[in-house]
């Protein structure tokens, strides 16, 4: 908090990257979440030409043009990343996404995500289908190409499906898709925020086993199941089609591996049934005082830190909160004049 800056990491790249080199000097780690969060709410000109594109997708979709949303994503992680690199940090880690796969805006048609195998796991390479999943998998190619001669810098980029915050976690199990009102095939995948915010911190504190420098790693982290209640081989024979991917998939197991997180970040994605799956375990809701305050309280829209001390040594006043779901100060005029903090949110 003491050491905010406010930065237009899509502005002119020069001016830019000179101040992140100034900010970055003496940061250890760098974690990369500033995009435009989702895909374009405009599918590509030919979907909208055919009329498939799904009417609901559960999602919200960004007011972005695709072009724009393409633009401002890959330049703010080209930027970002040759400024850590050359201010030296060890360690960058860049929210990449499993969209980056294969998400559409249809379902797993001609003109949709239909693949050869599963599980996926790291190994299968991105085929985006449209502009927020193209730029993120080429974020992952700035890394990887950055990696080649980066001599003390390490890069992890995190594949994670549709995050689901922990007060929608009992929407889940979803209405199973059909082929007459289909869903994209990544949508069948979820992520618990809680499982994807551990996946980010271990990704910066554990070391040679994350990444080592001069390399990049990717991992996919997603819970082991569908958000639906029908088994998941009986999902592809009616949506996709029996025989056409070649999948023995027990239950209602994931279309998306985390087994590689599991290994070597040590996270383990919970279900939303309430119960293990096979290299899944449930675990406690942990976190400081402002965390557990919004998770005990869905409704919770306004935190107050005063008396949050900085690593300068400093406290802040009454005047600073830290706001949930809404923007701005609270109504209570006698709060919120001073600093008021929005956390980054994945919806």
């Amino acid at each position: 908090l003491d050491g905010f800056v406010l930065l237009d990491l899509a502005g002119d790249a020069g001016p830019t990257g000179a101040k992140l080199c100034e900010v970055f000097a003496g940061v250890d780690a760098v974690v990369h979440c500033a995009a435009w969060p989702g895909p374009s709410a405009t599918p590509p000109p030919a979907v909208v030409a055919s009329g498939r594109s799904c009417p609901d997708f559960g999602i919200g979709l960004e007011d972005t043009s695709p072009s724009g949303l393409l633009r401002d994503n890959v330049m703010m992680t080209a930027c970002l990343c040759e400024a850590a690199v050359a201010a030296g940090v060890r360690r960058v880690v860049f929210s990449s996404s499993a969209f980056a796969i294969g998400w559409s805006h249809v379902g797993p048609t001609a003109q949709g995500f239909i693949p050869a195998s599963l599980p996926i796991d790291e190994k299968h390479a991105p085929r985006p289908f449209e502009s927020y999943g193209l730029s993120k998998a080429m974020g992952e190619a700035v890394l990887e190409t950055a990696a080649r001669t980066a001599l003390h810098t390490s890069f992890v980029s995190l594949r994670f499906p549709n995050v689901i915050k922990g007060e929608k976690w009992d929407s889940m199990p979803w209405p199973a898709p059909t082929a007459d009102k289909p869903l994209p095939m990544l949508m069948w995948a979820y992520a618990h925020e809680d499982d994807v915010v551990e996946a980010h911190v271990n990704a910066v504190t554990l070391g040679d086993v994350a990444s080592k420098s001069g390399h990049h790693e990717t991992y996919i982290i997603a819970a082991p199941d569908t958000r639906f209640a029908a088994p998941t081989m009986e999902l592809l024979d009616v949506c996709v089609g029996k025989g056409v991917v070649d999948a023995s998939l027990p239950g209602r197991a994931s279309i998306l591996s985390s087994a590689k997180a599991i290994q070597r970040l040590g996270v383990r994605p919970r279900s939303w049934a309430g119960t293990a799956q096979p290299g899944c375990s449930l675990h406690p809701i942990k976190g400081n005082a402002a965390v557990l305050a919004a998770r005990a309280d869905p409704n919770l829209e306004h935190f107050s830190l005063d008396g949050f001390k900085l690593d300068s040594g400093l406290s802040l006043g009454p005047g600073a909160t830290l706001a949930y779901r809404v923007y701005g100060a609270p109504p209570d005029e006698s709060a919120g004049r001073g600093l008021i903090l929005h956390p980054t949110s994945f919806d």
